[in-house]
């Protein structure tokens, strides 16, 4: 099967046969998926991309708390998992069991703090920074974070901006050692306010919105950061909103989504049983024969 993509033809990507007999028998990651909730007795929204080379490989289980993207290993069995919400990766990991992706997510839509969700499928990471969103103090937890950053110049910096309620309230984030700030607390960030970056000779020059904008430039941080304060939008403020999307971005390479129509409950069952049974014997290393 192929398809255009940049005026190119390019075959769609297939899941690999030995690594995943089961995928191949259900026809697509995201009908795995289904099969798997359901020997599970579970009801879960599962999408599928609707267009590109990836749509057989790759998926998504949305839940009212954020969207958990799946893709798969090319070279070893892996479901690399990914949670997103509002614009926050919350925690990522891989596992060679699709049953444990479908029985995280179901936790985790039914309440499980991230604490709760990572220590009972290790095989997904906790940071802290994730844990700051979900207490609702990101802001605050990332300024301590970038007080002590490895740089002295960064840290230079941002003791001076930090030491503005008008700059304290808002999100910081470096880039290449630029210092930036945002409206909003997740990706993408907002993008609309003056930033300050490093110039030869331990000097700064303040641009923003776009870089292609200078403001200024200045001698030392407290200069940088006072010409940041005179750029900013009257009235600035974090937004309520976590990230400037509406929704949470789709974990690449999804281009879009829709609804899978759903198998029939009469074929369902006994395809889910098979298929698990086969994912268990090659993620144990047994083969299917």
């Amino acid at each position: 099967m192929t398809i255009a993509e940049n005026g190119e033809s390019k075959s769609v990507l297939q899941p690999d046969p030995e690594l995943y007999p089961d995928l191949v028998a259900a026809g697509s990651l995201a009908a795995a998926v289904i099969l798997a909730a359901e020997h599970a007795g579970l009801d879960l929204d599962v999408r599928s991309p609707v267009e590109g080379r990836e749509r057989l490989i790759c998926a998504s289980i949305l839940t009212p708390r954020g969207r958990f993207g799946i893709n798969i290993g090319a070279v070893e069995r892996w479901f690399i998992t990914s949670l997103w919400s509002r614009g926050v990766e919350l925690t990522r990991g891989s596992t060679k069991y699709l049953g444990d992706v479908v029985s995280a997510a179901t936790r985790w839509a039914c309440g499980a703090s991230l604490s709760e969700l990572c220590t009972a499928w290790p095989h997904l990471h906790l940071w802290e920074l994730a844990q700051a969103h979900e207490r609702g103090d990101a802001v605050a937890f990332q300024w301590q974070q970038l007080r002590q950053h490895e740089s002295a110049s960064v840290r230079l910096l941002v003791e001076a901006a930090h030491a503005q309620p008008r700059l304290r309230m808002l999100f910081p984030f470096t880039s290449h050692h630029d210092l930036h700030f945002s409206r909003c607390t997740g990706f993408p960030y907002s993008w609309d306010l003056p930033f300050i970056q490093h110039l030869p000779g331990s000097r700064y020059l303040v641009p923003g919105p776009l870089r292609g904008t200078v403001i200024g430039e200045a001698d030392d941080p407290a200069g940088a950061v006072a010409l940041v304060l005179a750029g900013l939008p009257f009235g600035c403020r974090r937004t309520a909103s976590t990230s400037g999307h509406a929704s949470p971005p789709s974990p690449a390479p999804i281009r879009g989504t829709a609804s899978l129509a759903r198998p029939r409950r009469s074929a369902s069952a006994s395809a889910a049983r098979m298929l698990v049974s086969m994912a268990r014997r090659v993620a144990d290393g047994r083969g299917t024969d």
